[in-house]
């Protein structure tokens, strides 16, 4: 049902792409915990590594509670979702999408309330 990864023009590893509908327990096995959640963001985001928006920098440290990534060369701290629309909890997010994605019809603001 998910072809397999591909590699895209400029080398990198792409997520599987679903072929039609996708069942939403496979879509749970995939992006069920924040932990799966926030690795996709990460892959979208940073595809080639950490890179500091300031400066460039690729080196970086993850510190505290709220995991932010400190650039070693100008000390910015950046979390993975600066700057972005997610909000935690990711997997909400992650859900949302899957409804609007998978839905034959148009999907009401209430029905993803819920």
């Amino acid at each position: 049902m998910i072809r397999a990864r591909e590699e895209a023009c400029d080398g990198a590893q792409r997520d599987p792409v679903p072929e039609g509908p996708e069942p939403f327990t496979e879509f749970q096995n995939r992006y069920g915990t924040e932990e799966q959640c926030e690795a996709a963001v990460r892959r979208g985001r940073w595809p080639d590594g950490f890179a500091c928006p300031r400066c460039g920098g690729r080196e970086q440290t993850v510190t505290g509670k709220r995991r932010l990534h400190e650039c070693h060369a100008c000390r910015l701290q950046t979390s993975l979702k600066a700057g972005t629309i997610f909000a935690k909890p990711l997997v909400k997010w992650f859900q949302a999408m899957f409804l609007v994605t998978q839905s034959k019809n148009s999907i009401s603001s209430f029905e993803l309330s819920r």
